[in-house]
């Protein structure tokens, strides 16, 4: 139960910062999604290799590691996106 909350926790930082960067960087449409995509995948495969130590012992199901969270920090994700696309694009 703690590590599905550390990698949520992981995952929804990775988000924020995620979606600061689509949005800074100008991204619009299925870039940024697929960035959020790429990104909570590399969160997943970091927790994997390097808090698992690839021994699957420590997490209950290897798919639920890399495809549970998916949608779960995606609103964060699209909310700090519009945000930070807004504030520099429109307004800035």
């Amino acid at each position: 139960m703690a590590n599905n909350q550390s990698v949520d926790y992981c995952r929804t930082v990775m988000a924020i910062v995620c979606g600061c960067a689509c949005g800074i960087l100008g991204f619009k449409g299925l870039a940024g999604l697929l960035s959020h995509v790429l990104c909570s995948l590399l969160v997943s495969a970091a927790v994997y290799v390097l808090k698992a130590r690839m021994d699957p012992a420590y997490i209950v199901s290897t798919s639920g590691l890399f495809l549970g969270g998916l949608m779960g920090g995606i609103g964060t994700f699209v909310l700090i996106w519009t945000m930070a696309y807004d504030i520099v694009h429109v307004y800035g």
